[in-house]
């Protein structure tokens, strides 16, 4: 078991080292890297226009074909106006925003209470 603890902490102390031993420099070389090849890539990305039509070029193997049109298909329906709610679906609406309110609060309160309870007794038990 100490082996395996031992080996965990070699490996934990040879990244922390690989992050630590970057300087300034490396990691502003590495920076203005991912962001020139990231320009390069939304370069060739925004220059073929949507995502459809990149495919639509990969497919065809650059031959050149007509554009198809785009064709939307449109319902005409009515759409029904607003209408005021009834007293009854207010108050419907406010009993159930209220009850939803306290069960939230009691359970937040509740949870806050016990985390604080945990921390205060923990710290008291330290005191001892």
């Amino acid at each position: 078991m100490g082996i395996v603890l031992n080996s965990f902490s070699g490996v934990n102390s040879v990244i922390s080292l690989s992050i630590v031993a970057l300087s300034n420099s490396d990691v502003t070389i590495r920076a203005v890297v991912v962001t020139f090849l990231a320009c390069i890539a939304i370069f060739l990305l925004g220059r073929g226009g949507t995502a459809q039509n990149l495919i639509d070029r990969f497919l065809s193997n650059g031959s050149k074909s007509a554009p198809r049109p785009l064709l939307v298909r449109v319902d005409r329906r009515e759409q029904p106006l607003y209408e005021e709610p009834t007293p009854a679906r207010k108050a419907q609406s406010s009993g159930l925003l209220l009850a939803i309110a306290l069960t939230v609060g009691a359970t937040l309160a509740f949870a806050l209470s016990f985390v604080v309870s945990s921390a205060v007794g923990s710290i008291t038990g330290l005191l001892k």
